[in-house]
């Protein structure tokens, strides 16, 4: 079609607002200044220098670093510019938007690349909505001559090439849910185009097949990471306002993933940082960005003032291999919070963490998770670190993902396996409530060797962490039962643990209470490898304190470990005993003149139990559910 047929077809149809799907696509105040930043200082992200955006671009600045430049070409940097004219109308930031725009299609739009991600999978689809919403709006505008529109044509009927070909589309992961997107709003915009009719038709079958693949049926986005399933949910949300996703199926997943959602946020609400996660801080900002009608996410994320704080404590996602626990169903910053994951659906985003968790309470993080740092660097298929699982070779990302950074159990210095074992969905038995106490069951296979754990929580007083594992095959083995602490908390050794002095100036005292070895406490280690740092943002990490207890050279292994609050200088005394199949286990311990005693029973054929017992509260017990 020839430019000036297609304007005049443009012009007969309604202009479409420009999408929202990720946030930098802001057009509130915020987004002004940040879009001036961008076109008068360059643009920065997290953990990168500032660059320059103004054209002519040097496409290639940031191809060092995976991220950086896949966010450079699918036109982030341009979300809060086009949200500005969006909101205002002011012609300098459309002006800034089409320069940009130009300079890319110019260098790019014949595919003949100058950058290594110009046609990146996922870029593709979130530039193609910026693509469009740019042409739409100056194929009206006669400011713009038949030169530029003709420019963002050949790069529109481009991208409307690539987004089709079945070759490019990455449908196993989120990748392929960006391009459905991008490809659906793109297409939708130009209805006169037989590629885009043919597109609209694609990417609307792609996007139903997605959705139904992508979370589960509890709402819970399989790529092992809140912050995912953060980013997607927010995408829904921009689709359903955008009048793109439609009907009761599209606004059932959205309910429950909003309500998912407000569990995976920890009381100093910030997300969780399982997985690909950074801990990222929550707020009202995100609650106007979802929309969200969920009454506990509407709580959470307004700290209080809007919806209702949560009717449970104990929140289950057992087809999606995660639980929760909160001790005031998210009403107060100080309650007890924990999140285990015990997930395994892919090796997208997964990391080397079977059954890990993270522990806050009184108001702080106490056993913390490496987090993501970011994608650093690509391995080499048949190297060691290909086969062990992982996909970015920088030492540090290689760090965050290993198992060694997580709270759970490493097996002869090796990480759990990803590549080439079947993946196990959910790894979650059951979930339980006695008295106070909240309690877990997991249970997964590494190869020929079972590892069952359990967790038993008494908010704002102890947790329990309870590891059996035990080889069919009857080979030796050496066992650590690791966790990683918050880098502000300060440990040093007590008797045979440990003892923690929080940021709230609580002490916590680490006992073990079956017989076992441990290690030295360690933090910012370097050399051999790296051992004892969190990721809390983008390309950063922070020395913290990891230590663990072991067992070496045995077929089979019992770890009991209490963490117990205000027990300075040591607990009195503790007392264990745990049946060889695990199924049975009693640990009784005094401190500060209170007697608890905790028994789990694990019949075969019925879910954990839990029996407590102690001066103040007597006796009860409760099988999970």
């Amino acid at each position: 079609m020839q430019v000036g047929a297609f304007r005049i077809q443009q012009r007969k149809l309604d202009l479409l607002a420009y999408e929202g799907f990720t946030a930098s696509d802001r057009g509130d105040g915020a987004a002004v200044e940040a879009a001036l930043e961008v076109m008068t200082r360059g643009w920065q992200r997290s953990g990168h220098a500032r660059v320059p955006v103004t054209a002519p671009i040097d496409w290639r600045q940031c191809d060092g670093h995976r991220s950086w430049a896949f966010h450079l070409h699918n036109w982030e940097f341009l979300g809060p510019v086009l949200g500005s004219y969006q909101e205002t109308g002011e012609k300098r930031f459309l002006d800034f938007a089409v320069h940009v725009a130009c300079d890319w299609a110019q260098r790019h739009a014949g595919r003949d690349d100058v950058s290594d991600f110009a046609w990146y999978d996922m870029a593709a689809g979130l530039r193609a909505y910026r693509l469009g919403y740019l042409l739409d709006v100056i194929a009206r505008d006669e400011a713009y001559g038949d030169d530029v529109v003709q420019c963002l044509l050949q790069a529109v009927h481009a991208h409307l090439s690539y987004l089709a070909d079945d070759r490019h589309f990455a449908a196993h992961s989120n990748h392929g849910f960006y391009q459905a997107t991008g490809q659906l709003a793109l297409s939708r915009r130009f209805p006169h185009l037989e590629a885009a009719r043919a597109g609209e038709r694609q990417a609307r079958e792609r996007l139903t097949a997605l959705l139904r693949a992508q979370f589960t049926e509890e709402g819970v986005h399989r790529e092992h990471s809140p912050d995912y399933h953060r980013m997607v949910l927010e995408t829904v949300a921009g689709l359903m306002e955008a009048g793109l996703l439609e009907g009761d199926d599209a606004r059932a997943l959205r309910a429950r993933a909003e309500a998912a959602l407000a569990w995976m946020i920890a009381p100093d609400r910030r997300l969780v940082p399982i997985g690909d996660s950074d801990r990222r801080l929550m707020g009202s900002s995100h609650l106007r960005r979802l929309g969200a009608t969920d009454p506990f996410l509407g709580f959470v994320l307004s700290s209080g003032t809007e919806g209702q704080p949560a009717a449970e404590r104990a929140k289950a996602f057992p087809g999606s291999g995660y639980v929760f626990f909160r001790s005031t169903g998210g009403a107060s910053r100080d309650e007890a919070y924990l999140a285990q994951n015990a997930a395994f659906h892919s090796r997208t985003h997964k990391h080397a963490d079977h059954l890990a968790f993270v522990w806050h309470d009184r108001g702080t993080e106490i056993l913390a998770d490496a987090g993501r740092y970011d994608y650093v660097g690509r391995t080499t298929p048949g190297t060691p670190l290909h086969d062990d699982g992982f996909w970015y070779d920088d030492p540090k990302r290689v760090y965050v993902e290993s198992t060694r950074a997580h709270n759970t159990i490493q097996i002869d210095g090796r990480n759990h396996a990803r590549k080439g074992v079947k993946p196990f969905g959910s790894a979650i038995e059951s979930v339980g409530e006695c008295g106070d106490l909240l309690f877990t069951s997991s249970h997964v296979r590494h190869g020929s060797i079972r590892h069952a754990r359990t967790l038993v929580l008494d908010p704002g007083r102890w947790l329990l962490v309870h590891d059996w594992l035990w080889d069919n095959e009857k080979r030796a083995h050496d066992f650590l039962q690791r966790f990683l602490v918050a880098p502000e908390t300060l440990v040093q050794d007590v008797g045979d643990g440990f003892g923690m002095k929080l940021a709230t100036g609580d002490v916590v005292l680490v006992t073990p209470l079956l017989v076992c070895g441990r290690t030295d406490v360690v933090s910012g280690v370097e050399s051999p490898e790296l051992l004892g740092w969190v990721s809390r943002e983008e390309r950063e990490l922070h020395a913290a304190a990891t230590f663990a207890f072991e067992q070496a050279g045995v077929t089979h292994a019992q770890f009991a470990t209490l963490f117990h609050f205000d027990a300075a200088p040591e607990v009195d005394r503790v007392f264990g005993r745990a049946d060889p199949s695990g199924r049975r286990a009693r640990f009784r311990w005094v401190a500060q003149g209170r007697r608890t005693t905790v028994s789990l029973e694990r019949p075969a054929d019925r879910p954990l139990s839990v029996t407590a017992e102690s001066e103040a509260t007597g006796s009860e017990t409760s099988p999970g559910r």
